[in-house]
């Protein structure tokens, strides 16, 4: 049940609009990390929610969020982190310079920070409190 309507405060197509934005979080739930998005948009508040569907900034990164180009390119980039740590150690155990190989983890550090940081943006806290959350964080 959204703010404005325990309120009582809007109209009935300003609640249709509030419906049809619940139904898209709803919708994504067989989509993005294995329906995280949906299962997070059933924790935020009716308050966080409104501020969803009128925030052209947090609608955008929403949007960026559930595109699965961005899944794709996250999902290469952890790849490619865990190629980088194989190559590290084997550097590691041949005595070779470390400093191409530090650059490399701090720019993984900088694209992984990123995303943790818009999904906190847009979900808030409930993102910590999810399994990829946890294992993000």
């Amino acid at each position: 049940v959204m703010l404005s309507r325990i309120e009582g405060t809007c109209d009935e197509d300003e609640m249709e609009i509030q419906q049809q934005t619940i139904d898209r979080f709803r919708d994504k739930e067989n989509h993005g990390r294995r329906g995280l998005h949906a299962r997070l948009s059933k924790h935020l508040s009716a308050r966080h929610q409104l501020r969803l569907q009128h925030n052209p900034f947090l609608r955008c990164l929403l949007h960026i969020l559930w595109s699965p180009r961005f899944e794709s390119v996250m999902n290469a980039v952890i790849f490619a982190n865990a190629v980088f740590m194989g190559f590290e150690v084997g550097a590691r155990i041949n005595g070779e310079d470390m400093y191409f190989y530090s650059l490399t983890e701090q720019a993984f550090l900088i694209v992984f920070l990123l995303e943790l940081l818009m999904h906190c943006v847009v979900y808030q806290t409930a993102y910590l409190r999810t399994g990829w959350g946890k294992l993000d964080f």
